[in-house]
C-alpha cells in the first residue's frame, strides 16, 4: 500500500493496486474504495484488483465511520472476460476458480464491515459488479445508471452471491426474470430489484462525490 493526495476532495489517498485506490474524505473519517481501470473495457476486474480491495476493505475495519464504494468512470462491468478468453483452454478453470473465490472474500469482508458500507453506482453495474453493489447496505445510483444481471446474455451460471442477494430483496419468482431474461430491455430499474435494497437516486455523475 502507498500513499498521495492525488484524489480531488481527499485528505488522504492510499492506493493498493495500480487500479484500486481508498479516499480518505471530510474528517478522514469516510472512505472511498475506487475502481478505476483505464482501458477501453469499464472497470473489469480480476483476482489482483478483487485480493487488493479485499485488503484495502480490511484496513479500514475500525478506522472509519462510512464506506463508500465506486468505480471511475463507471462502477464496474464484472469480470475480465477477455483476459478469460485469452487464457489457454486447459487454464480457464483454474482462472475462473480464482476469480469467483476473491470475489466471494470480498463479498464477505464487505458484508462483515463494522460500518455501513454505501454502494456509489455511476454508469453500469453487470455480473459481478451487480453483486458488490447488493452486497451494501445502502445504494445511491445515478439516475442514468443501469444494473444488469448480464449472466445469461453471456451465457454463464450467475456467481457472486448475486442469486442470494436478489432472492432477498426482489423475491424468487422476479429473481428468475432477472438471471434467466437474456434481453433484459429496457435495463431493470431500482426498483425492480425491491424496496429491501434501499436504492436512492441522485443527480447523475454525483453519487462518489456527495
Amino acid at each position: 500500500m502507498t500513499s498521495d493526495t492525488g484524489a480531488q476532495n481527499a485528505v488522504e489517498t492510499r492506493r493498493f493496486h495500480d487500479e484500486v485506490r481508498v479516499d480518505l474524505v471530510g474528517d478522514g473519517r469516510v472512505a472511498r474504495m475506487v475502481m478505476e481501470r483505464g482501458d477501453t473495457v469499464p472497470n473489469v476486474f480480476g483476482p489482483s484488483d478483487l485480493e487488493a480491495m479485499t485488503t484495502a476493505v480490511e484496513s479500514l475495519e475500525g478506522e472509519i465511520d462510512c464506506l463508500v464504494l465506486c468505480g471511475e468512470p463507471v462502477f464496474s462491468a464484472g469480470a475480465n472476460l477477455r483476459a478469460i478468453d485469452e487464457t489457454p483452454q486447459e487454464l480457464r478453470s483454474a482462472k475462473i476458480g480464482a476469480i469467483a473465490a476473491a470475489s466471494n472474500r470480498l463479498i464477505r469482508v464487505v458484508r462483515q464491515f463494522p460500518a455501513p458500507v454505501i454502494a456509489a453506482v455511476s454508469g453500469v453495474a453487470a455480473g459481478g459488479g451487480l453483486s458488490f453493489v447488493l452486497s451494501s447496505d445502502l445504494i445511491y445510483m445515478d439516475e442514468d445508471a443501469v444494473l444488469n444481471t448480464a449472466y445469461a446474455r453471456i451465457g454463464l451460471t450467475p456467481d457472486n452471491a448475486t442469486p442470494f442477494f436478489l432472492a432477498k430483496s426482489a423475491g424468487p419468482f422476479k429473481t428468475r426474470e432477472l438471471l434467466f431474461d437474456s434481453s433484459q430491455s429496457p435495463p431493470p430499474r431500482p426498483s425492480t430489484f425491491g424496496s429491501q435494497t434501499g436504492f436512492t437516486a441522485v443527480p447523475s455523475r454525483s453519487s462518489s462525490d456527495e
